[in-house]
């Protein structure tokens, strides 16, 4: 698993390559959430290249939800395609990460 995260001004983007495993989730929960702390609190979750997300994957993006929802941001997720969009349909997740 690789990620980068861009961001500018309240807004990240953070691009996720290969997998999100549960053994992947506590170092980027980390850094996103120090972004947090420094004020940044709309995150784009770009999965284009993400061929597989875990329940622990799931539960990281939640949990931004939750931390940025109260400060008037959001996470949103774009480009999932894939198993990866399977999942997201399954849990019903897409419903609420996907843009409408």
């Amino acid at each position: 698993m690789g990620y980068n995260i861009t961001t500018e001004g309240q807004k990240a983007t953070v691009a996720v390559r290969g997998h999100l495993y549960v053994e992947d989730v506590a170092d980027m929960k980390a850094r996103i959430f120090d972004e947090i702390a420094n004020g940044v609190v709309n995150f784009q979750f770009d999965l284009t290249d993400l061929n597989y997300i875990d329940s622990a994957g799931l539960g990281l993006l939640i949990s931004i939800q939750k931390r940025v929802i109260p400060l008037g941001g959001r996470v949103t997720v774009t480009g999932a395609q894939g198993l990866v969009l399977e999942i997201f349909e399954l849990t019903r997740l897409d419903r609420v990460f996907f843009p409408r």
